[in-house]
């Protein structure tokens, strides 16, 4: 007996009609019925192949590895639950910008508090809300409104806000109540690399950060006044510093630079032990003293160390009394100098003695060049 041939389709049933010869055999009108239902049954079980293969080809629910490129519908930019974000909805949260126009207090929707950067322009007649929905986040806002009044950010009608100055730029952030700063201010921070910072107003004193460009345009504009100064003969300084001088007033160059800023480029200790600075960066110093050993270096020490190093030093005796008619001839030598200091020794010669000896108590005064 042969069996009745298959094939995967899905046939409408024939129906046998009263006339029908009744025909066996492959092809016959008495198998037409029986090939159909067969080849349905066919199609229905090779879907049922189809079908656990896909199944089998499917990721599990459980911890999946997706290939390809996955796809997902975009939720709402208000979402803050469990729901899968899309590329789209980071990008437009960290990075997009929405720009609009405000005049007042201002209620933003679900979708435009659903950019990361929000900048807000217009012109404020006054403070103003801006006032997001229900919800935590985290927002840039800039303040590039005009007329120089603050944007108040919060929610709702409630909670706490955060204080936007008018051209100012704030991150804020909220926990679905009260608005903050997403950062606190620095406290002694050590800044690094080529940090910049705009250009104070060349009369500025306040306590702002001096920048290279304005520490050049200050210094620059001291040196051209006071040769403009110089030039157009004003001799004020001048005039002032030679009437205290006739008046016996010593001090004419702590005078000058007490009562003349732009001469205080010139520090100096008029003191017994003293020093004077120039611009060049150039410094004299002076002292006295007297020998105290016999024969041996006395360490002599500079008003001040020399920052960088000393050119030479000069010593001179200071007074012959005592030494008899015709006095004596004094010969001072140094060495061991430094940038903080020399050595000292002194030895006399006199004509009811003729012969050298070193000798304590003799008064000398010294006199360096450095830089």
């Amino acid at each position: 007996m042969a069996a009745q041939p298959e094939f995967s389709a899905f046939p409408d049933i024939y129906q046998w009609e009263t006339v029908d010869p009744v025909q066996g055999g492959a092809g016959g009108i008495a198998n037409l019925p029986l090939e159909q239902l067969t080849a349905r049954t066919r199609y229905l079980l090779d879907a049922q192949h189809l079908l656990e293969s896909l199944l089998l080809a499917k990721a599990p629910t459980d911890s999946p590895t997706l290939t390809g490129t996955p796809r997902a519908p975009t939720p709402g930019s208000d979402v803050s639950d469990t729901t899968l974000v899309t590329a789209a909805w980071v990008r437009r949260r960290s990075g997009g910008v929405n720009a609009f126009f405000i005049s007042g207090d201002f209620q933003l929707n679900a979708a435009q508090a659903g950019f990361g950067v929000l900048q807000v322009g217009g012109n404020l007649t006054a403070d103003a809300f801006l006032l997001f929905p229900p919800g935590q986040g985290q927002w840039t806002i800039a303040n590039f409104t005009t007329g120089g009044f603050a944007l108040k950010v919060r929610q709702g009608a409630g909670g706490g806000f955060t204080r936007i100055s008018n051209g100012h730029i704030q991150q804020v952030w909220t926990d679905g109540f009260s608005f903050v700063p997403s950062f606190t201010d620095f406290d002694a921070i050590a800044i690094t690399g080529a940090s910049v910072s705009s250009l104070p107003d060349a009369a500025d004193n306040s306590g702002r950060i001096a920048t290279t460009g304005w520490v050049r345009r200050y210094g620059d504009n001291l040196v051209s006044n006071e040769a403009n100064a110089r030039a157009a003969g004003d001799s004020a300084v001048y005039q002032s510093a030679a009437t205290h001088a006739d008046n016996g007033d010593s001090n004419i160059l702590n005078y000058v630079g007490q009562h003349y800023p732009n001469f205080d480029a010139f520090p100096v200790s008029l003191n017994d032990v003293g020093y004077q600075k120039l611009p060049t960066g150039l410094i004299i110093q002076w002292g006295s003293g007297r020998t105290s050993q016999t024969g041996q270096l006395e360490p002599v020490a500079y008003a001040i160390p020399f920052p960088h190093g000393m050119f030479s030093v000069t010593v001179t005796e200071d007074g012959v009394q005592g030494w008899g008619d015709p006095p004596g001839v004094t010969v001072f030598g140094t060495a061991f100098g430094n940038q903080a200091g020399f050595g000292l020794s002194a030895a006399q010669w006199t004509f009811s003695d003729p012969a050298w000896r070193y000798s304590p108590n003799i008064g000398y005064r010294w006199m360096a060049i450095g830089w």
